[in-house]
Protein backbone atom coordinates (compact mmCIF):
# COMPACT_ATOMS: atom_id res chain seq x y z
CA UNK A 1 0.00 0.00 0.00
CA UNK A 2 1.36 3.50 -1.03
CA UNK A 3 1.47 6.17 1.10
CA UNK A 4 0.03 10.04 0.20
CA UNK A 5 3.23 11.63 -0.62
CA UNK A 6 2.70 15.13 1.68
CA UNK A 7 2.86 18.11 0.05
CA UNK A 8 6.00 20.74 1.20
CA UNK A 9 5.19 23.40 2.79
CA UNK A 10 9.03 25.10 2.93
CA UNK A 11 9.03 28.91 1.55
CA UNK A 12 10.41 27.43 -1.52
CA UNK A 13 7.74 25.25 -2.42
CA UNK A 14 5.68 27.37 -1.32
CA UNK A 15 7.36 30.71 -3.66
CA UNK A 16 7.06 28.32 -7.03
CA UNK A 17 3.65 27.26 -5.96
CA UNK A 18 2.48 30.84 -6.19
CA UNK A 19 4.31 31.72 -9.36
CA UNK A 20 2.65 28.69 -10.84
CA UNK A 21 -1.04 30.32 -9.93
CA UNK A 22 0.22 33.73 -11.05
CA UNK A 23 1.20 32.24 -14.24
CA UNK A 24 -1.64 29.90 -14.68
CA UNK A 25 -4.17 33.04 -13.84
CA UNK A 26 -2.18 35.98 -15.83
CA UNK A 27 -1.41 37.76 -13.12
CA UNK A 28 0.90 40.59 -13.44
CA UNK A 29 2.81 42.15 -10.62
CA UNK A 30 4.00 45.52 -12.58
CA UNK A 31 -0.08 45.93 -13.03
CA UNK A 32 -0.88 46.10 -9.20
CA UNK A 33 2.39 48.38 -8.63
CA UNK A 34 0.82 50.85 -11.67
CA UNK A 35 -2.53 51.10 -9.71
CA UNK A 36 -0.72 51.94 -6.64
CA UNK A 37 1.15 54.48 -8.73
CA UNK A 38 -1.82 56.29 -10.03
CA UNK A 39 -3.79 56.23 -6.71
CA UNK A 40 -0.34 57.26 -5.06
CA UNK A 41 -0.31 60.18 -7.49
CA UNK A 42 -4.20 61.32 -7.59
CA UNK A 43 -3.61 61.37 -3.30
CA UNK A 44 -0.47 63.70 -4.05
CA UNK A 45 -2.34 65.85 -6.56
CA UNK A 46 -5.06 65.93 -4.43
CA UNK A 47 -2.79 67.40 -1.10
CA UNK A 48 -1.41 70.07 -3.31
CA UNK A 49 -4.44 71.20 -4.67
CA UNK A 50 -5.59 71.50 -0.85
CA UNK A 51 -2.14 73.53 -0.12
CA UNK A 52 -3.54 75.84 -2.77
CA UNK A 53 -0.55 75.09 -5.49
CA UNK A 54 -3.03 74.43 -8.23
CA UNK A 55 -5.40 77.09 -9.34
CA UNK A 56 -7.99 75.15 -9.82
CA UNK A 57 -8.96 73.94 -6.17
CA UNK A 58 -9.26 76.67 -3.66
CA UNK A 59 -7.03 75.87 -0.16
CA UNK A 60 -8.87 75.84 2.71
CA UNK A 61 -7.52 76.80 5.82
CA UNK A 62 -7.23 74.25 8.75
CA UNK A 63 -9.67 75.36 11.56
CA UNK A 64 -10.01 74.54 15.27
CA UNK A 65 -13.65 74.74 17.10
CA UNK A 66 -13.90 74.68 20.80
CA UNK A 67 -16.98 75.89 22.81
CA UNK A 68 -15.99 78.38 26.19
CA UNK A 69 -18.65 78.70 28.25
CA UNK A 70 -21.70 80.25 26.24
CA UNK A 71 -19.08 81.30 22.89
CA UNK A 72 -17.88 79.11 19.80
CA UNK A 73 -14.47 79.83 19.03
CA UNK A 74 -12.95 79.28 15.94
CA UNK A 75 -9.32 79.72 15.41
CA UNK A 76 -7.23 79.17 12.10
CA UNK A 77 -3.68 80.04 11.64
CA UNK A 78 -3.80 82.75 8.66
CA UNK A 79 -0.18 83.71 8.25
CA UNK A 80 0.57 86.37 5.33
CA UNK A 81 -3.51 87.34 5.04
CA UNK A 82 -3.95 91.08 5.73
CA UNK A 83 -7.07 92.36 7.57
CA UNK A 84 -8.56 94.01 4.63
CA UNK A 85 -7.96 90.51 2.29
CA UNK A 86 -10.41 88.96 5.10
CA UNK A 87 -14.17 88.14 4.91
CA UNK A 88 -16.21 86.49 7.42
CA UNK A 89 -19.93 85.93 6.85
CA UNK A 90 -21.94 84.03 9.34
CA UNK A 91 -25.67 83.01 9.58
CA UNK A 92 -27.30 81.30 12.65
CA UNK A 93 -25.76 77.94 11.93
CA UNK A 94 -22.82 78.22 9.23
CA UNK A 95 -19.83 80.35 9.11
CA UNK A 96 -17.52 81.37 6.27
CA UNK A 97 -14.07 82.35 5.62
CA UNK A 98 -12.33 83.40 2.79
CA UNK A 99 -9.78 86.02 1.56
CA UNK A 100 -6.93 85.96 -0.12
CA UNK A 101 -2.91 86.01 0.53
CA UNK A 102 -1.13 89.08 -0.26
CA UNK A 103 1.29 88.41 -3.43
CA UNK A 104 4.89 89.00 -1.54
CA UNK A 105 7.75 89.08 -4.05
CA UNK A 106 7.11 88.50 -7.59
CA UNK A 107 9.67 85.37 -8.89
CA UNK A 108 9.39 83.88 -11.98
CA UNK A 109 8.01 79.81 -11.64
CA UNK A 110 11.03 78.64 -13.86
CA UNK A 111 13.03 79.82 -10.74
CA UNK A 112 11.20 77.77 -8.11
CA UNK A 113 12.70 74.24 -7.37
CA UNK A 114 9.44 73.50 -4.71
CA UNK A 115 6.82 76.20 -3.90
CA UNK A 116 5.15 75.22 -0.01
CA UNK A 117 3.30 78.03 0.56
CA UNK A 118 0.17 79.12 -0.30
CA UNK A 119 -0.69 82.09 -2.78
CA UNK A 120 -4.26 83.11 -3.66
CA UNK A 121 -7.82 82.75 -2.29
CA UNK A 122 -9.06 80.41 -0.39
CA UNK A 123 -12.40 79.80 1.60
CA UNK A 124 -14.04 77.44 4.62
CA UNK A 125 -17.38 77.02 5.27
CA UNK A 126 -18.06 75.70 9.05
CA UNK A 127 -21.02 74.36 9.91
CA UNK A 128 -21.95 75.27 13.73
CA UNK A 129 -22.79 72.97 16.20
CA UNK A 130 -25.27 75.57 17.86
CA UNK A 131 -27.44 78.09 16.52
CA UNK A 132 -25.10 81.41 17.07
CA UNK A 133 -25.97 85.42 17.34
CA UNK A 134 -24.79 86.15 13.54
CA UNK A 135 -24.81 90.07 14.21
CA UNK A 136 -22.17 90.12 17.80
CA UNK A 137 -19.63 87.84 16.16
CA UNK A 138 -16.37 89.20 16.78
CA UNK A 139 -13.35 88.26 14.97
CA UNK A 140 -9.57 89.41 14.91
CA UNK A 141 -6.24 88.81 13.50
CA UNK A 142 -3.07 88.86 15.59
CA UNK A 143 0.32 87.19 14.91
CA UNK A 144 -0.87 85.36 11.68
CA UNK A 145 -3.94 83.55 13.83
CA UNK A 146 -8.03 84.61 13.06
CA UNK A 147 -10.05 83.96 15.83
CA UNK A 148 -13.39 84.46 15.53
CA UNK A 149 -15.95 84.29 18.80
CA UNK A 150 -19.33 83.62 18.05
CA UNK A 151 -22.45 83.88 21.16
CA UNK A 152 -24.22 80.71 21.22
CA UNK A 153 -27.64 81.29 21.64
CA UNK A 154 -29.65 80.19 24.49
CA UNK A 155 -32.37 78.26 22.47
CA UNK A 156 -29.65 76.50 20.60
CA UNK A 157 -28.04 74.94 22.61
CA UNK A 158 -27.92 71.14 22.17
CA UNK A 159 -28.93 69.91 25.58
CA UNK A 160 -29.64 66.37 25.86
CA UNK A 161 -33.00 64.89 27.16
CA UNK A 162 -33.22 61.38 28.53
CA UNK A 163 -36.68 59.51 27.48
CA UNK A 164 -38.05 57.93 30.19
CA UNK A 165 -38.68 53.66 29.56
CA UNK A 166 -41.65 52.67 30.59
Amino acid sequence: MEKKRKKSTSPGSVKSELQRNESSLGWNPNLGLQTIRDTMSELVAEIFARRGISPDVPWRPPVDMFEDQDFLVVESPLPGVEKEALRIHATHDLLIISGEFSKGREIPEENFFFRENCRGEFRRSIPLPYEVEPHTITAELAQGVLRVTLPIRDHGKKIPYRVPVE
